[in-house]
């Protein structure tokens, strides 16, 4: 009987181990998979953002056009904030005169 109950013991250790490390491998899963996704999605906003910025500086602006752009700018202006820095040298200088 003590053989079952040692062998018993062994294989609810084991258990316990793989239970455990499955529980920190979930919670941690659980913790960096939103940090990922809103990282990924930030990729896609500004490659897309830099598409829709070169497609509206190659067309012909409406006032219309113009104004519907101005909302959008005002509105993306808190996501934009950490990188004010970075832009700041882009309304410094004369605008580049377009080619073609």
């Amino acid at each position: 009987m003590i053989p079952f109950l040692i062998k018993a013991a062994v294989v609810a250790v084991i258990g316990a181990i793989f239970i455990g490390v499955a529980n920190l491998t979930v919670i941690y899963t659980l913790q960096t998979a939103p940090g990922k996704l809103a990282s990924r999605a930030a990729r896609v906003a500004v490659k897309n953002f830099g598409a829709a910025f070169e497609k509206a500086a190659n067309e012909e602006m409406t006032p219309e056009k113009v104004a519907k752009i101005r909302l959008l700018i005002k509105n993306a202006v808190p996501a934009l904030m950490p990188f004010a820095e970075e832009l700041r040298p882009l309304f410094a200088c004369p605008p580049a005169k377009k080619i073609g």
